[in-house]
């Protein structure tokens, strides 16, 4: 899980017997602190200090700036949610040793956050063509790389089911192409998830066209990367149905050594049915649920959120029409942690527009839920970024002003670059056609 902590020094200079008049003695705690790197963050981000607190007995909070929240503290950890707007100010801790203690003031900044653009390309010589449904993921075994496969082109026409492999280095925001995996699902709108090891993943759902009539295979393989030709590879299953599902949710739920299938279209219409595959059985079978769930959708925005080992997602299309959406803007959990796992809605006091086929990213270091574009009837893409906090009772949706930002679009995706501290948007379409291009948010200074 990507981690992205400052290391707060906590050194007690002297902790002794000071100098003192015929009538009462004293006793001092100096204190001294320096930082790995400063205390200046993008807005809304989270603040994890590690706190080496070396001849300090206990320390405390004493005093937050202004719209600065206190996630958790306690022992050597202090972890903190800075403010969604520009600020500066103070944050006061209270140290104390044997006999005294002293006041540690600590400059802190949250800073806007900012759009940058990566490098143009055209398309299908320098990089990739123009698509929607697709599926990208960060290279376990390279994480300065990150992997685009597939989706629906839009040539020769829409709906062109794509089966090309390309790979994106992440440092220069330069494209190569890669073989064309052979043996490839011929389907899009399916999802991936890791595998266990290495930079392969594990395909699931999707739909193709046939003379513009939709079906949906029960499918589910894995692509190798191990050999200098990819491949995607069907893996045994036990029980598995004779249709699948488009736009699901796949998780890898690794404490429970098991990948878990929700929500989608399937063949009778949209489900939140639960799904588990045992990759030591092969076998494929449904998980029963406490709780009340979600209606059937899909098109939602979701991420795993692995600290909580539960997913979280919000809105998508309850069944409306091609050129409709019956939206909600509902934010759902579905715990994993729980036997049977548990489905809670998440009560956040003010939601985003209720959308479909918008572009998400999970910032796993700030804990957040980030969710842009998406259009509510079909035809108009919703407007403004929203950020939702991820901390256990504390979920809250809030909307985050970006200057001059990119094409807002429908059907674009969203990756988390951890390294780098950045969300990538890009591809996508809007009334006036597609788009060939990448952004990225860089949440911090």
């Amino acid at each position: 899980m990507s981690r992205w902590r400052m290391v707060l020094t906590l050194a007690l200079a002297s902790c002794g017997e000071a100098a003192h008049d015929e009538t009462e003695g004293s006793r001092r705690c100096d204190a001294a602190a320096t930082l790995e790197a400063p205390l200046r963050v993008g807005v809304g981000d989270r603040v994890d200090l590690a706190l080496a607190t070396d001849g300090v007995e206990a320390w405390s909070v004493d005093t937050l700036p202004a719209g600065w929240t206190t996630l958790a503290t306690g022992g050597d950890r202090l972890v903190l949610r800075a403010p969604w707007q520009p600020s500066a100010g103070t944050l006061s801790l209270a140290l104390h040793c044997a006999g005294g203690s002293e006041e540690l003031a600590i400059e802190v900044e949250s800073v806007a956050l900012r759009w940058t653009s990566l490098p143009t390309w055209t398309e299908g010589e320098d990089g990739p063509p123009g698509r929607e449904y697709f599926n990208w993921w960060i290279d376990r075994a390279a994480p300065d790389r990150a992997l685009l496969f597939g989706g629906f082109h839009y040539r020769p026409r829409p709906f062109t089911v794509g089966s090309d492999l390309w790979a994106l280095d992440l440092p220069s925001g330069t494209w190569s192409a890669l073989p064309a995996p052979a043996d490839p699902p011929g389907l899009a709108g399916g999802q991936v998830a890791p595998l266990p090891e290495g930079a392969g993943v594990l395909w699931y759902g999707g739909l193709a066209l046939e003379n513009g009539v939709p079906t949906l295979p029960f499918e589910l393989s894995t692509l190798d990367l191990s050999s200098a030709t990819p491949a995607f590879v069907d893996v045994p299953v036990e029980g598995a149905p004779r249709f699948g599902d488009y736009q699901p949710i796949l998780v890898h739920d690794e404490a429970r050594r098991r990948y878990v299938a929700l929500c989608g279209a399937g063949l009778t219409g949209m489900h939140c049915d639960v799904h588990g595959y045992d990759p030591s059985s092969h076998g494929w079978s449904s998980l029963q649920t406490a709780g009340e769930g979600p209606a059937g959708r899909n098109g939602m925005a979701w991420v795993h959120d692995r600290e909580n080992e539960r997913v979280v997602l919000f809105g998508g299309d309850r069944g409306g029409s091609a050129t409709g959406c019956d939206c909600d803007d509902e934010t759902w959990a579905l715990e994993l942690a729980e036997d049977p796992p548990r489905w809670v809605r998440l009560e956040t006091q003010v939601a985003p527009p209720g959308r479909r086929n918008g572009a998400w990213a999970h910032d796993e270091a700030g804990q957040r839920f980030f969710l842009w574009g998406g259009t509510a009837d079909g035809s108009a893409t919703v407007p403004g970024l929203w950020a939702l906090e991820l901390t256990r009772g504390a979920e809250r949706w809030q909307e985050v002003h970006v200057p001059d930002g990119p094409t807002v679009r429908t059907s674009g995706g969203g990756l988390y670059d951890g390294v780098r501290r950045r969300i990538l948007f890009g591809f996508g379409n809007t009334r006036a056609g597609p788009l060939v291009d990448l952004h990225a948010l860089e949440l911090a200074p």
